[in-house]
Parts: structure tokens; sequence; C-alpha cells
């Protein structure tokens, strides 16, 4: 591929496989922004999600992308997880803040089918709460607009000058290739997922 006139290019990483050498060799490959899976940086809500990090790896991570010189890192967090709080969620929210990453996404937890978590809260082991996912989400908009975010889309804040252009690219119905298990790519009127 040419890749001499690409706007973005976006991987999604785990906490848990960072390393030096890897983000070395994404930043001398191109790579221009990288989302990094946090979620929480509550260790007992990981935990439940069923995440391979804690929140020491993933605070570890972050420094490392840092020091591989990437200058575009989104912090991916979820809210309304079962039993999370508005005080796990404002812990979350502050500790993201203080690491000063260019883009942040909080997206609150959907029950996908086909996964354990849907099957769980149709068994009604796990319920969901419109009324607090609501202010969480509400908490998130304050906290990251009092920051300096700009919340541009439902589930994105970023600082000026860091919009996604991979995240606008779906609003805008622009071209993306997605690369790797399971990832989404449009072009033109033609939209394929790779097999996961």
């Amino acid at each position: 591929l040419d890749l001499s006139s690409l706007a973005e290019w976006t991987i999604e990483a785990n906490p848990g496989s960072v390393s030096a050498r890897k983000a070395e060799l994404l930043h001398k490959l191109g790579v221009t922004r990288v989302s990094l899976g946090v979620q929480s940086w509550d260790d007992e809500l990981l935990r439940l999600l069923g995440r391979e990090h804690n929140s020491q790896q993933a605070e570890q991570s972050f420094h490392i992308l840092r020091a591989a010189r990437f200058p575009n890192v989104n912090v991916d967090l979820m809210f309304g997880l079962p039993g999370q709080s508005i005080a796990q969620w404002q812990a979350t929210l502050e500790r993201t803040v203080a690491l000063g990453p260019e883009h942040i996404s909080a997206y609150c937890l959907t029950y996908e089918e086909d996964t354990d978590f849907f099957l769980r809260h149709s068994r009604g082991e796990l319920r969901s709460n419109a009324d607090l996912e609501s202010e969480l989400f509400e908490l998130a908009m304050t906290t990251l607009e009092n920051a300096g975010y700009e919340h541009y889309e439902i589930s994105n804040y970023a600082r000026p000058g860091f919009r996604s252009v991979h995240n606008r690219a779906y609003w805008d119905g622009a071209d993306y290739l997605g690369i790797g298990p399971s990832a989404f790519s449009t072009i033109g009127l033609n939209r394929w997922q790779n097999i996961p």
C-alpha cells in the first residue's frame, strides 16, 4: 500500500500486550495514533470485564507509548459496568485526565449478542440501569469538557486539533481500511468485515 497520503493510521492496543519494542516498531512504521483499551482504572472492574491487564499495567503502557514518541494517544474507557459506582467512574475520568491523552473515548457498556455478558444479562445476573448510565454519561461530559476536551461525537472527546480522522470517517461516509481480525473496511458503497 502507498501510505504517503495517509491521513491517520490508528492501531488498537491492549495494555497487557504493549511493549517498548512493539511501540518503537509501530512508530517507525508510521502509525500516527494509538488507541489504548484501558476501559477502567479500577482493578475490580477490570477483573469483572475479563481483561488481562490491571490498572498499573495500563498506566505503564501509556508511558511506554509516550516514550516511543506517539504524539496522539487515545484512552478507551467504559461506563455502565455492572456494579460501577459514580465514585469509581469519577476516579477513572480524573486519572485519565491527569495522564493527558490527546483523545478519550468513553463508551457505555452494551450487551452484544453472542457474548457471555449478553447471556448473563438475559438471565438477570447482570442488570443495566439507564438512570445511572445517564448520570455517568453526564459526568463524563462535564469532567472532560472542563478539562479542555471537546465533545465532538457521542462517545468521543478530543483536545483541539486531535479529533479522530478515523472516527469521523464513519459519520462522513468516507473510505477507510481496517486491517486485522474482525476489522471493518468501507470503500465507496462496499463494506466488509475481516473474518474473526
